[in-house]
């Protein structure tokens, strides 16, 4: 892509995270996932990482929050309310830290490990030891005074505990930050009820979250079980050293804490946390979006700074998204064993659910059809476990008037492409030459020739109707990504 073209791309993508940002943060109604925010946003990142002319103060990479919402007091935050670098992998945490301890001098570094709930960002305050403000994050400057739902919620103390660990000066003023979190069950609930009065469903539970804390009504947040869970304490007090320390006075003065926190001594402890956390968050009773590693040492931590809109001492681990972007540089079509003329989509290669994915199915013609579906489009694509991925439709408002729309081809290699009455289906009207490729393949990998262990007519089936493979010296060109997902083909197998 050349300077022009990237330009471009860049203000094609100013305008759609823009708009998105405005249907999350304002309207509280998003029309897409957090997944295809970050991944379009990761492209605008990597246009302005290689064309730094490009980068402008009002790029959607140099915001943290959204708009304040008319009707709420707007209150000015005592300090601002930072988003988090996210990271993606753990070559990514790596260079991370290989920053720390270039930034530090040091190598023998502690980190925090927690689990980043998915929530909205809110900062409690407290005077005299008595609740008196709840303040969103906003766009990190100014935030919306939403005291009135947030009293509501039971995990707020309308007073701080009494506690020995507390420095006398806690007790005039101290604010707290954290997550306002619905619980899943109760998500169901209210999404359940919300059918039967026929009203719009919420999207996930952070959307309800968000709803909810912006009634005007405070009853409503009082029906629905919220929880606060805290994060980090505002206060530069000397009696706290560490991350750990925040969260233990947090504990002590009432405040529900992430319970699952740990200290980490190396980056080897911090993949042991990972890898649990990927196979065990699907058990919590509430939704994380990730992890949140920081240098445990406060003093450590603010020595390095902000860059941008973000500390340089913590960083987000989102995990492998199930949902991506990419460009359908091409469809294509496979044939199968019985003739079956299959189209499939070339993608630009993107990591997806962890490995990196080529090809998606785009099941039939009417598919296409039906979704729009053209060569040149930037593309909604998902991989959920070890499903084979799939495109589940185009960013239209991305579309550049280059786009292509595919027609089924009208014959393939000579031998003409028909659609039975009533079929979904295209096929060879001669039915022979998918049985011939097929029979060839057979032969290729039988004891009788290349002998190729575990790679049974099953497999093969499948390889000739996912594209691919159409000759048997493909089959050597095939790597790990393109096997996970299909069926009999797991991790180890690949």
């Amino acid at each position: 892509m050349n300077k022009p073209e990237a330009a471009k791309r860049v203000a094609q993508l100013h305008e759609i995270l823009n708009e998105y940002r405005y249907e999350y943060y304002v309207l509280d109604k998003p029309t897409i996932t957090d997944a295809i925010y970050d991944s379009l946003n990761r492209e605008l990142l990597a246009l302005e990482a290689d064309y730094p002319e490009l980068v402008s103060a009002n790029s959607p990479t140099m915001r943290v929050g959204g708009k304040a919402v008319a009707g709420f007091a707007q209150i000015t935050h005592s300090k601002r309310m930072l988003s988090l670098n996210d990271i993606f992998s753990i070559e990514e945490l790596e260079k991370w830290e290989a920053r720390m301890h270039k930034l530090l001098a040091k190598t023998n570094l502690e980190y925090y490990a927690e689990l980043k709930m998915d929530g909205l960002a809110m900062a409690l305050q407290y005077e005299n030891g008595v609740f008196v403000r709840a303040v969103t994050r906003g766009d990190g400057t100014t935030g919306e005074d939403v005291t009135h739902t947030v009293r509501t919620i039971q995990t707020v103390p309308l007073q701080l505990r009494q506690t020995k660990k507390a420095p006398a000066s806690v007790y005039d003023y101290f604010e707290i930050r954290g997550e306002v979190i619905i619980p899943r069950v109760e998500f169901e609930r209210i999404n359940a009820e919300r059918t039967k009065n026929d009203l719009p469903l919420f999207a996930n539970p952070r959307n309800a979250g968000a709803g909810t804390i912006r009634q005007l009504d405070p009853s409503v947040a009082a029906s629905r079980k919220l929880q606060f869970i805290a994060y980090s304490i505002e206060m530069d007090l000397p009696e706290l050293a560490t991350h750990k320390d925040e969260h233990e006075l947090a504990r002590a003065l009432g405040f529900k804490v992430d319970p699952h926190d740990m200290v980490c001594k190396d980056l080897k402890e911090i993949e042991i946390f990972i890898t649990a956390w990927q196979n065990k968050r699907d058990g919590l009773p509430y939704n994380i979006d990730g992890l949140v590693f920081a240098i445990n040492s406060n003093s450590e931590f603010e020595s390095l700074g902000i860059a941008g809109k973000a500390p340089r001492g913590a960083v987000a681990f989102k995990f492998p998204a199930e949902q991506a972007t990419t460009v359908l540089e091409d469809i294509r079509v496979s044939i199968g064993r019985t003739g079956a003329v299959t189209p499939y989509a070339v993608l630009t290669p993107v990591k997806v659910a962890g490995s990196t994915v080529r090809r998606a199915t785009l099941h039939n013609e009417d598919e296409i059809v039906r979704k729009d579906v053209r060569i040149g489009d930037t593309v909604i694509i998902q991989k959920a476990g070890d499903i084979i991925p799939e495109v589940i439709e185009p960013i239209t408002k991305l579309r550049t008037g280059k786009e292509k729309i595919w027609h089924m081809p009208t014959e393939i290699n000579g031998v003409k492409v028909i659609r039975p009455e009533g079929e979904a289906v295209a096929r060879l009207a001669d039915l022979t030459v998918g049985e011939v490729q097929w029979q060839t393949l057979i032969h290729f990998v039988s004891k009788a020739a290349f002998d190729i262990d575990g790679l049974g007519e099953k497999i093969l089936q499948q390889l000739m109707e996912e594209g691919l493979i159409e000759t048997a010296v493909d089959i050597f060109t095939l790597q790990k990504d393109d096997l996970i997902g299909l069926e009999r083909f797991a991790e180890t197998s690949a």
